[in-house]
């Protein structure tokens, strides 16, 4: 048998991705270890002896071949186990690191998706309570969302980000079925079209925060998490807005009555004269985007004390 590897500098990265395969037949037993790597193979003769030395790279010499072992067992069967030195190695490179980046990857994600979930049920609780004339108490606690999607993809990557996306989601959607069984003075706490807007607008700007957050990670801090949450903010107000109150998408549901969101009236009382839900909009839009100029100190202490980013 001949084991060959790179150097072994080399081989404490390269072991960490590798898979066993364990096969037996006729007269003896092979057992390779690979990642489908060339450099990278275990391969045990029917002969029954191991011999491991080392392939010649740049920067490496030839080693000479090391002590032998039998491996002892019946013909027909397994023939014994691979030299110890290889199973410390797949156990402590592959096992247990792994085991334990992916224990920590799994609590993080938890943790994200119930700082989301939470993020999105409070919203939806406060955005009944007005803030002046312009804005609900909603508008000030929504934001915090895009800081917990751009946490999770720095360092956990955008797949992980996105099922925290979904999972918001999910709570979104839970959110606006339960506000519609609910009677206000003037009829559902949340109509169909809010419910239909907050949806779409939610996924696609988070969504698109993941996307040029993952695109803009490897800048400067400040560059991906501030870019994305603007334009993630940008899309989720034009979104929301115009599908729950735009009177040119009315007939997504024609029983609702929503002419009170276009009186004209100055752009929040002191512009030029624009429909309602436009001030409504503007008011909402500079406070995201005021929010996530401010979300990035939080994102840069949080940081700083999580695993390293990936990559």
């Amino acid at each position: 048998m001949k084991w060959t590897r790179p150097g072994e500098e080399a081989w404490e990265k390269r072991v960490r991705g590798v898979e066993i395969k364990h096969g037996c037949s006729g007269r003896g037993c092979k057992e390779q270890l690979f990642r489908r790597d060339p450099y990278v193979n275990l391969c045990i003769s029917e002969g029954g002896e191991w011999r491991e030395n080392e392939r010649a790279q740049p920067g490496h010499t030839e080693r000479d071949p090391g002590p032998t072992r039998s491996l002892r067992g019946a013909a027909g069967q397994a023939q014994g186990l691979v030299h110890d030195r290889v199973h410390a190695y797949a156990r402590a490179s592959i096992a247990r690191p792994n085991n334990r980046k992916g224990a920590h990857m799994r609590l993080g994600i938890m943790i994200g998706i119930a700082a989301m979930a939470t993020v999105v049920v409070a919203s939806n609780i406060l955005v009944q309570f007005l803030f002046g004339d312009w804005l609900t108490w909603g508008a000030f606690t929504y934001p915090v969302a895009f800081l917990v999607t751009d946490l999770t993809n720095r360092t956990y990557g955008p797949r992980s980000a996105r099922k925290v996306v979904f999972a918001g989601f999910a709570a979104g959607i839970a959110c606006s079925f339960a506000g519609t069984l609910i009677e206000g003075e003037s009829g559902p706490l949340v109509t169909y079209r809010i419910a239909l807007g907050s949806g779409i607008a939610f996924l696609s700007a988070q969504l698109l925060d993941v996307l040029v957050f993952d695109r803009l990670r490897h800048g400067h801090w400040w560059r991906a998490p501030l870019l994305s949450s603007l334009m993630g903010s940008t899309l989720d107000t034009a979104l929301f807005f115009t599908i729950a109150f735009s009177a040119s998408l009315s007939m997504l549901e024609p029983t609702n009555d929503v002419s009170w969101a276009g009186e004209l009236l100055p752009l929040i009382g002191f512009g030029p004269v624009v429909p309602l839900w436009v001030s409504l909009a503007t008011a909402d839009l500079m406070v995201k985007l005021s929010i996530a100029l401010v979300a990035l100190i939080p994102f840069r202490l949080i940081a700083r004390n999580l695993p390293n980013p990936a990559v």
